[in-house]
């Protein structure tokens, strides 16, 4: 896949309908019974009813499935109340009462040389402001993450290849065309949710490496 491929590529997943990547997907996952009493809008209980999330792959990128909690009552976590959704590497993807979405992870600590990246520890994360732009970025980013993950190793090889063969100093860095479409992969996410953020965040992290 060239570069030319991959960016038509990432088109055609944002270009399609929800719906469509909900059942072309694979297997979505739906929430139980109890999520009826969920104190949730009552739009984002309608769109995890209608689409679910996605559920476990045969592979190890980065993506959100669905992993709903079983009870009724909210879990509790800091003192902040919330309804687990899905899981994310060792992180838990939840929604707030009011209707916005957090990565909250497992454990604070942080591997000594990131301290002075994340100086109070690993925090919770905004992955989006509402569930049903969740339920959407979620779907989106499963289909979108292989094609990522495909450009990604073809750089690097590439880059690798130069470097072996004494050229690397000379010819344009890989990586600018991967990071360039990571950027217009964002811009694209912008438009589902306007909170997703190009430079810090959630988002901004998780491109870094979609391995």
């Amino acid at each position: 896949m060239t570069h030319t491929d991959a960016r038509a590529a990432v088109d055609l997943v944002l270009d399609q309908s929800v719906t469509l990547l909900a059942t072309s997907g694979g297997a979505a996952v739906l929430p139980g019974p109890q999520v009826d009493a969920w104190s949730l809008p009552a739009e984002a209980k309608a769109s995890l009813a209608r689409y679910g999330l996605p559920g476990p792959r045969d592979d190890d990128l980065s993506r959100f499935l669905a992993s709903f909690q079983s009870g009724r009552r909210p879990e509790v976590a800091d003192g902040t109340e919330y309804y687990r959704l899905a899981r994310f590497g060792v992180s838990r993807v939840c929604a707030l009462p009011s209707g916005s979405v957090t990565a909250v992870p497992s454990s604070r600590d942080v591997h000594p040389q990131l301290e002075p990246l994340y100086p109070s520890g690993l925090l919770p994360s905004l992955v989006s402001t509402s569930v049903p732009q969740f339920v959407e970025l979620a779907w989106r980013w499963g289909a979108l993450v292989p094609i990522l993950a495909e450009e990604q190793a073809r750089v690097s090889v590439a880059d690798d290849r130069a470097w072996r063969e004494g050229r690397g100093a000379d010819l344009p860095d890989p990586f600018d065309a991967y990071e360039d479409l990571c950027r217009y992969v964002l811009e694209r996410l912008r438009r589902i949710d306007p909170q997703v953020d190009p430079a810090s965040g959630f988002w901004a992290d998780l491109l870094l490496d979609v391995w």
